[in-house]
């Protein structure tokens, strides 16, 4: 389903079940209902670039209004822009809430889940913790030399940062304090610039201008290659995990398209490839669950984009094709159990195993 309305290079996407929220070039942000596959509210108040979105949960959002003193049947997001505003909007309603000027263009935002402070990442390389309900800043830190490309934080907390100087950083929330943990320069002796980083458990995915994906166990110091290109030359300008999967966008500068690469997690194992014709280059992911085993993939670039795919009904309207060159291993980027095993094979005890699990903490 295109989603048509910005008018100019989409830089951040985020979704919850049926509701998108997209940032653009065109200095707005738009509320889009996937349902109904149209834009609810146009969200206008940044002069610059908005380049990060962030759509805080439902839970997110009642323990920011009661420290706010309003309404928790509220839906808020947060946006980040060159302009140096960090905004607040009840998404919904179209209505900005709060804005707070930071004196630098924001680049990248990420949310510490509970306390639901948002972390700042700055074109400066400056790090900053913000607390919406007081609409004032709580730490800051330089971060990095360059400017801040993405942000991930984890589920227990811990604050992942990329740079465009090349650099990775491990970050903790201690004591009301940004603390470095761990930092990664290795990665800017590769000469390949940063653009995105994910993360599940112990391991960092690293998107780059690469024909590959890195992987960093930042509890044991291995480091493993994902290829996320057919061919030699390719660039990731986008990762995300969710639950047992991690998508990477991939830009064929042969044919124009981009793709969505899946692979299942923790292996690593290649599942397949979504194809998205006509997007042109994309430079956002984010992805949820809705109904039941249906993974619902957004993408932002040069146009906007949902893309709904169920596993067991891999011949819809959107299929996943089986690309053999992403399959193959690389550095150890796969456990050992899945060389060899057909694509047919490996979909079908990637669905088994899903099934039978106890937990519902996977996607399918």
């Amino acid at each position: 389903t295109l989603l048509l309305g910005h008018n100019d290079t989409v830089r951040s996407v985020a979704v919850d079940q049926n509701l998108v929220v997209s940032a653009s070039d065109d200095t707005t942000l738009r509320v889009w209902s996937v349902q109904a596959g149209r834009e609810l509210c146009s969200l206008r108040g940044h002069i610059s670039s908005v380049n990060a979105v962030l759509l805080l949960s439902s839970e997110q959002t009642e323990a920011v209004c009661f420290r706010m003193g309003c309404t928790s049947t509220y839906r808020l997001a947060v946006s980040g822009s060159s302009d140096a505003c960090l905004n607040v909007w009840l998404a919904l309603e179209g209505r900005l809430l709060r804005s707070m000027y930071t004196y630098n263009a924001i680049t990248a935002l990420g949310a510490i889940t509970e306390d639901c402070h948002i972390i700042v990442g700055t074109e400066g390389g400056k790090l900053e913790v913000w607390d919406l309900a007081k609409g004032a800043p709580l730490s800051s830190v330089i971060g990095h030399d360059g400017a801040i490309v993405s942000i991930w934080v984890d589920r227990t907390g811990t604050v992942f940062t990329a740079s465009s100087d090349g650099s990775l950083k491990v970050w903790q929330w201690l004591s009301s304090e940004l603390c470095a943990v761990q930092v990664h320069d290795a990665l800017t002796q590769e000469g390949c610039q940063l653009n995105c980083v994910a993360v599940d458990g112990s391991k960092i995915f690293v998107g780059r201008d690469s024909a590959y994906v890195k992987v960093i166990d930042w509890a044991t110091g291995r480091i493993d290659y994902l290829k996320n290109h057919p061919h030699d030359l390719g660039s990731t300008k986008a990762v995300f995990v969710k639950d047992s999967l991690l998508l990477s966008s991939s830009f064929d500068k042969y044919t124009g398209n981009s793709m969505v690469n899946m692979r299942t997690l923790p292996g690593g194992a290649y599942v397949g490839t979504l194809k998205c014709s006509g997007q042109g280059r994309m430079n956002a992911l984010a992805s949820d669950i809705v109904e039941e085993n249906v993974l619902r993939i957004v993408t932002g670039g040069a146009g906007l984009a949902v893309w709904d795919w169920a596993p067991q009904e891999n011949y819809g309207e959107n299929p996943v094709l089986f690309l053999e060159t992403l399959a193959e291993c690389a550095q150890g980027d796969v456990d050992e159990q899945n060389k060899g095993i057909s694509h047919e094979k490996q979909l079908q005890l990637y669905q088994e195993n899903n099934a039978s699990a106890e937990e519902a903490t996977s996607w399918c």
